[in-house]
């Protein structure tokens, strides 16, 4: 072909393109220009600084906007819900019409707009206007509205409308804990006469002030400040601190508080059950009772052996480039090639290591919790029925996970494992839990292939 014909094509083929982008262009366009001229408001939420929504049997709520900041005013004065107040004024300001109606306003109650379904009223600059939603069309698939005082009734989507339909439980903010999860730094949960206590240290670790000798694990500590700042009300029982004895709240069972530095924290009351799937609860500082999910209690401590750090080996698994395996009397070696796992030495396995098998292992080891320390003993004359090591980068040894014959064991229901973090050690006992074990075998089994592994404890 010669370069011509070339030069030809590619212009051809620029042309098209450039007609292509063109086209599209011109259609988004369109699109978006038909999608305006169907909305019913010319304004933006930004341009709201009140609201009035009442719905066809409910109190009125009234919010306000200042600084930038919402405010329920009434019928309580409470904080909003921002994520669900900003899908409000979404749906408010971006309400179009499928249909549009001019009709006489004395025919408006046979529409349901004399005694609307849904009435907002909001304040733009110093003038009110209003937004009304009466019933459902007879195909049930619209609804009718109007605007002001026009004598036109719009007919909008049954999605639009469930938008704009929203009560006072909807818009309120419904956190119990209002801090700011990334600056707590104690954390106390009071329950049968025990107190658990964490604070902060400046490496952002967790330390027990009452337990120090304790290792406090992160991610656990972690999960239950997620636990708590994501607790919300389910419903709101009252406004008030009447009668808190009947709640269970005067003197509550569970106390949890939560502190960021030494003057600011938030005490959460949890007082007795309403059935079996919630509970009363109330934030000490705040008047007012709520419901709550039963289930925050379980992800509460009962001791500070709950927030222990209990794992045999603390490593990051990506870090990791040597792995020896040992079986009665075969050893297995296992190095990462350029992010490849490769059998070294003489002996080897006939199955091709598998890196996601590989990784599972690594991962097995790294989030496996002891059950608690064996008894105080010598276990360096028992037989070894098994072991696995592990080495970092630049052949850093990382800990060796050794377990014990299972007929020599003494605690014959509980597998022990000796963890060993230097390679000089003899390493310290520890209980695992029966299944804990049994998986890590079978992830060693995996990797080898059975023949490899057959008769092996």
């Amino acid at each position: 072909m010669k370069w011509k014909q070339i030069v030809v094509y590619f212009v051809i083929l620029v042309a098209l393109a450039g007609y292509y982008f063109i086209e599209t262009a011109h259609k988004e366009k369109a699109k978006e220009k038909e999608i305006e001229s169907k909305k019913i408001l010319d304004i933006k939420k930004d341009q709201i600084d009140g609201l009035k929504i009442t719905l066809r049997g409910e109190k009125t709520i009234y919010l306000t906007k200042k600084n930038n900041k919402w405010i329920i005013n009434e019928p309580v004065k409470t904080d909003v819900d921002n994520f669900a107040l900003d899908n409000f004024l979404n749906g408010l300001v971006n309400i179009s019409a499928q249909k549009k109606l001019t009709i006489d306003k004395k025919e408006f109650s046979k529409f349901g707009l004399d005694k609307p379904s849904v009435s907002i009223e909001f304040k733009v600059g110093d003038k009110w206007r209003t937004f009304k939603i009466g019933d459902k069309n007879p195909t049930g698939d619209t609804y009718y509205a109007s605007l002001d005082d026009k004598s036109e009734i719009y007919m909008i989507a049954s999605f639009q409308q469930s938008s704009l339909n929203k009560k006072l439980f909807d818009l309120r903010d419904k956190r119990l804990f209002t801090l700011n999860r990334e600056k707590v730094d104690r954390i106390e949960v009071a329950r049968n006469n025990t107190i658990i206590k964490v604070i902060k240290k400046k490496d952002d670790k967790w330390e027990s002030p009452d337990a120090p000798n304790v290792p406090i694990k992160t991610e656990k500590v972690d999960s239950l400040l997620d636990s708590l700042t994501w607790l919300r009300a389910r419903k709101f029982v009252q406004e008030t601190d009447a009668k808190l004895e009947e709640y269970g709240l005067k003197e509550p069972s569970i106390q949890v508080v939560l502190a960021v530095q030494k003057d600011k924290s938030e005490t959460l009351l949890i007082g007795k059950e309403k059935d079996k799937t919630e509970r009363y609860a109330k934030i000490a500082s705040r008047p007012g009772v709520v419901l709550i999910s039963k289930s925050i209690i379980t992800d509460l401590p009962k001791s500070i052996s709950d927030l222990e750090d209990k794992n045999l080996l603390s490593f990051d698994t990506d870090e990791v480039t040597k792995v020896a395996i040992t079986l009665g009397d075969k050893k297995y070696k296992l190095a990462k090639v350029e992010d490849k796992w490769k059998w070294e030495g003489t002996q080897k396995s006939a199955k091709e290591p598998d890196s996601l098998e590989v990784n599972s292992l690594l991962w097995k080891i790294k989030d496996i919790e002891h059950q608690g320390k064996a008894r105080d003993e010598s276990f360096k004359d028992l037989q070894i029925a098994g072991a696995i090591s592990l080495w970092g980068k630049d052949s850093k040894f990382v800990g060796t996970l050794e377990w014990i014959k299972e007929s020599e064991n003494p605690e014959k229901s509980k597998p022990i494992v000796l963890v060993k973090k230097k390679e000089t050690e003899e390493g310290e006992a520890y209980f695992l839990a029966k299944e804990d074990f049994n998986d890590l075998k079978d992830k060693i089994k995996t990797l080898l292939g059975d023949t490899n592994t057959k008769g092996k404890n």
